[in-house]
């Protein structure tokens, strides 16, 4: 496991990172080229990081 990157260029699908509070987390590739093309600043990365995005639905 690694620790979760700062930004999404550098995620790799199908990889299980965790955040600074231990939450495990890994992402699909679609949501990889989703968050290149509408998350450039990597809010969601740093929600995450947070706690603030649940683990399952919205």
């Amino acid at each position: 496991m690694e620790a979760l990157p700062n930004n999404c260029e550098d995620i790799q699908p199908n990889t299980v990172y965790f955040s600074t509070s231990r939450l495990l987390v890994s992402f699909a590739s679609e949501q990889i080229k989703f968050a290149l093309k509408y998350d450039q600043n990597g809010k969601h990365l740093k929600a995450i990081e947070k706690g603030q995005v649940p683990p399952r639905g919205n």
